[in-house]
Formats: C-alpha cells, sequence, structure tokens
C-alpha cells in the first residue's frame, strides 16, 4: 500500500549505497492510497517469487472460494459462499445489518475472535452504535461516558486507533479495550495486545479514536481473526471485497443488501421514464462492483508507447 512517492527517496537511497529493497505484498489486496503501481508493473516485468498456498482459511471448499475469487471468477466464487452458507441477502438494509451484528455478538460473548468490515465510514458507524447496543444490554459498560463528537466512550468499550502516535507507541489500526477514563484531562487507557497504551487529550479530540467492534475494510487489512463478517455495497470493488472476505480463518460471511424499487422509481416507470427490472439477481449489482478492480498502474504504463526505452531494475 506504500505510495511511488513514498518509495522512491528509498529506492533512491538504496541505490546510491549499493543496498537492495526487497518489496513484499499482494497486488490482488488494496491498492496504494497514493499514486502507486510499482509491485504490479514489477510482477509483470520480472520474476518473482510467490506464496501459492493458503494457510489461514482452515475451511477447504473456502480456499477454493478464495482462489476463485483471486482469479476474478467472482460469480463462482459468491455460489460455493452461498452452498457453505456464508451468504446473507435481504431487501430490508435494517434487517441485513442487524442480522449481521447479531452474529457479531454470538461470537463475541462467546469468546470468538470476530470481525466486521464495511466499505463506508457512514455504515461502520452504524454497525458500532448498533453492536454497543449488546454490550451495553450486558452490563459490560461501565462508568461516566466520555463523548467525543457525539460518540460515546465508556470503560469496556473497544476502540480503534486511526492515526500513529509513535512515541506512545499507538499505531494506525491499533484496537483495545478502554480500562480507564480520566474525566479531568479526557485521556484514556486502553489495553491492547501489545500492553497498555494512553490515548492523550488532543489525540482524542482531533478524532482519532473510534469504537473498534466495526472496522473498515482498509483497516482490517493485514489483520487475522477466526470468524470475519463483511458488509457488502455496490462500492466495494474487487480488491476491497478479497480482502474482506479473507480475514477469518474459520468462517467468512457476506452480508448483502438489495433495495426495492422506491415510490419515484415506480412513479417514473409508470409515465414510461425508465423500467424497473424486477426480476434481476438480487446480488447482479454486488457482484458487479466486486468484479471491478481498481488496481493502480504506473504512470509510464498509461503511455502508448510505454515499452519504448522503459525498465524497471531490481
Amino acid at each position: 500500500m506504500v505510495g511511488t512517492r513514498s518509495i522512491a527517496p528509498l529506492i533512491e537511497r538504496a541505490g546510491a549505497v549499493g543496498a537492495k529493497v526487497v518489496l513484499v505484498g499482494d497486488t490482488k489486496q488494496l491498492p496504494e492510497i497514493d499514486a502507486g503501481g510499482l509491485l504490479r508493473a514489477l510482477e509483470t516485468r520480472h520474476p518473482i517469487v510467490t506464496l501459492n498456498e493458503n494457510r489461514r482459511q482452515q475451511v477447504s471448499w473456502e480456499r477454493d472460494a478464495l482462489k476463485d475469487f483471486r482469479s476474478k471468477r467472482v460469480e463462482e466464487a459468491i455460489g460455493k459462499m452461498r452452498d457453505g452458507g456464508r451468504l446473507v441477502v435481504g431487501e430490508n438494509a435494517d434487517v441485513v445489518r442487524q442480522s449481521m451484528v447479531d452474529e457479531w455478538w454470538d461470537h463475541h460473548r462467546n469468546g470468538r475472535d470476530v470481525l466486521m468490515m464495511a466499505h463506508r465510514n457512514v455504515d461502520v458507524d452504524d454497525l458500532n452504535r448498533r453492536a454497543r447496543a449488546h454490550v451495553g444490554a450486558a452490563h459490560r459498560l461501565h462508568g461516566q461516558e466520555l463523548v467525543v463528537d457525539g460518540r460515546p466512550f465508556q470503560i469496556g468499550d473497544t476502540v480503534v486507533c486511526l492515526r500513529n502516535d509513535h512515541p506512545r507507541k499507538i499505531r494506525n489500526g491499533t484496537i483495545g479495550e478502554i480500562v480507564t477514563i480520566n474525566h479531568d484531562d479526557r485521556s484514556v487507557l486502553i489495553d491492547t495486545t501489545e500492553g497498555l497504551r494512553r490515548l492523550r487529550h488532543d489525540y482524542i479530540a482531533e478524532g482519532w479514536m473510534r469504537h473498534g467492534y466495526a472496522v473498515t475494510v482498509h483497516k482490517a487489512q493485514g489483520r487475522t481473526c477466526d470468524h470475519g463478517l463483511l458488509l457488502a455495497s455496490d462500492g466495494v470493488h474487487h480488491e476491497m471485497a478479497y480482502v474482506g472476505i479473507s480475514r477469518g480463518r474459520l468462517s467468512n460471511r457476506l452480508f448483502g443488501v438489495t433495495t426495492n424499487p422506491d415510490e419515484r422509481d415506480i412513479e417514473l416507470e409508470r409515465h414510461g421514464h425508465g423500467r424497473i427490472d424486477r426480476d434481476a439477481d438480487p446480488l447482479r449489482i454486488v457482484i458487479d462492483s466486486m468484479s471491478t478492480s481498481a488496481a493502480k498502474d504506473l504512470a509510464v504504463t498509461q503511455r502508448p508507447d510505454h515499452d519504448a526505452g522503459f525498465e524497471i531494475e531490481l
């Protein structure tokens, strides 16, 4: 996910002293946020070392489904998920989201490692609100609330950090449970897998702490859990979907929402402006979206004559 502008100085410095730069990644996963495409360009121009064996997923048919997905055989992959009972589809977004959160809660309250993912922050916020309602009803939240940008936090809440704070060993994506809230200086102490970490008031005030019951797919990349739950939408492209349905060791479930035509669509159809396809496959929009790649190319490869005089050296 490192952009070319960020990695260029490193490669230049390494070349100047005769050092080697080894790039490790997966071009089938989320692309760079900034201008990118270097790893993908190297993959097409030079021999590469590839790890082909899937050691994460424990179920054989799920490994087969992910292999289909990597090869852009999206319909075949979705078919395997449907046959394996890992696909949930509905026409009511509220019902589907609640079904997803209820499944998360069943795993969570029984001590299983589970993660909810979505593409958009607004969906993540909604899933977090629903999840927190379960946690609160089970009396797992304690003490006075600390309200930040309209979001309430209590001891027992799971939170995710959204920005690096290297002096305090906080990384973008760090997840922990709140164990102490200092209401005087509005700081928070969280328990993470790497130990206790304190989030200062300025870090929190700037909005870098959010609820962490659900996260964006970008935050989930690199993580492994036992059970992964992905909320699908028409904004989930191929690479994002691949990351979202491959986080879980034991199971990965896809939740898709379809919508009935609203009154405006029906009225337009009545007057001959457009036609509602009532027989369309409910997952067609999501499948089409997940079949669309967002992978990036180097700028030089966009030129029709990019092969002339262009070479990437290892």
